[in-house]
């Protein structure tokens, strides 16, 4: 097998790095602003890889030369969720001068600086609409610049046996290699005819974890694994880390208990004062038979247990992004914190197909051999013909 390295640049807390780390790539640098991201990243993998910087004040020259490089441009600025609908403001729009928006260009003078074989951006399928498609074609532009032939595709999490409705655009670049897409692995519905495994439920992912009350905090596992999925995260972990609630007070208690499986905000709005507008992804309460709505770092947005009148544990976010119980997020008392580290991530399963994929193309195995559109999933070649 060849001795692959690669970089991460915006790293989070390790969702890229863990899936290729799984897959025997070794890591020499990984990059992140947020303090209490890097903080998991290194109890989780060990010191010496990541440093916590502003990629602004990173001297991207002094970069080590790798085969992969990897990254995921902070994406709220591309991010449609979140977005308060008002009277001056009814489709809820940023504005598209987001700074956040412009990070990308970091993540290109990195391509420049590394010249790896292989680079894969990730970001929300959003960053195509900004500006009417103008922001996304000028990230094509401006990375098929650097001499890299350019692919990109919306890849749903879903389809590679994460429990979770999850669509992200992942572009992709080689100079010497003619680069694909990792075959979907399992089905978005049950009813789907096509020969693949069945999508992993909501209910397969989390139900075999402890049942917490407002506030409470279980670190013992009181059930056996309940499904393959279960079995497969829980491992050989005996302890029970960021299984937490937050403390609830009796009026949103009073609201998840209105809210039917398969609802949202829209079954209380109007029915309580302070819900008069409807927040996009707002108190949805999750279907157990289903793969979970995608997972969002606010709060408000963290999906509602089907059973239990609580919004989800660090714990079960983590498992609907397909990490390992094994992997602990830090800051245990601040669960927000642990909210954001897990959503921004890449779900390793995601992040391991693709790994396992770049092995062949660069072992030169089925690197002409492309993955045919499932739900209308967008596969184009770019070329410097193109914006010349």
């Amino acid at each position: 097998m060849l001795d692959i390295k690669f970089i991460d640049l915006f790293s989070g807390c390790g969702g890229f790095s863990l899936g290729f780390r799984k897959e025997k790539f070794e890591e020499v640098y990984a990059l992140d602003f947020l303090k209490e991201a890097v903080e998991t990243f290194e109890y989780n993998f060990g010191e010496g890889t990541i440093e916590n910087i502003d990629i602004y004040k990173k001297d991207l020259t002094t970069l080590e030369k790798v085969d992969i490089l990897v990254g995921s441009p902070p994406c709220q600025g591309f991010s449609p969720e979140g977005k308060r609908r008002t009277k001056s403001n009814p489709e809820g729009k940023r504005h598209g001068n987001d700074r956040r928006n412009m990070i990308y260009k970091k993540f290109i003078e990195a391509l420049v600086n590394i010249q790896p074989k292989i680079f894969i951006m990730e970001n929300v399928p959003g960053m195509k609409n900004l500006q009417k498609g103008k922001i996304f074609e000028e990230i094509l532009k401006d990375l098929v610049k650097t001499g890299y032939k350019v692919r990109y595709q919306i890849l749903n999490a879903v389809n590679y046996g994460v429990p979770q409705k999850r669509r992200r655009i992942f572009i992709m670049g080689s100079k010497d290699y003619d680069i694909s897409f990792p075959a979907p692995t399992h089905k978005e519905s049950k009813t789907e005819k096509y020969s693949l495994l069945d999508p992993v439920t909501l209910g397969e992912a989390i139900l075999d974890l402890p049942e917490l009350k407002s506030g409470e905090i279980k670190r013992i596992y009181d059930k056996e694994p309940h499904s393959e999925y279960s079995k497969r995260l829980k491992g050989n972990c005996n302890e029970l880390f960021n299984h937490k609630c937050q403390k609830h007070n009796d009026r949103m208690t009073e609201k998840m208990n209105l809210i039917p499986i398969g609802g949202n905000m829209k079954d209380i709005a109007n029915k309580f004062r302070e819900n008069k507008i409807h927040y996009e992804g707002g108190y949805r309460r999750a279907d157990p038979d289903l793969p979970s709505y995608t997972v969002y770092w606010t709060r408000a947005m963290t999906s509602i247990h089907p059973y239990q009148p609580r919004l989800f544990s660090a714990r079960e976010c983590a498992r609907l992004q397909s990490f390992p119980d094994d992997f602990k997020f830090l800051n245990e008392n601040t669960v927000i914190k642990q909210y954001t580290q897990i959503s921004n991530a890449v779900p390793p399963f995601v992040s391991q197909n693709i790994a396992k994929h770049i092995k062949k193309i660069l072992n030169e195995e089925e690197i002409k051999k492309y993955v045919s559109g499932i739900d209308a999933r967008t596969e184009i070649n770019y070329s410097l013909e193109r914006f010349l």
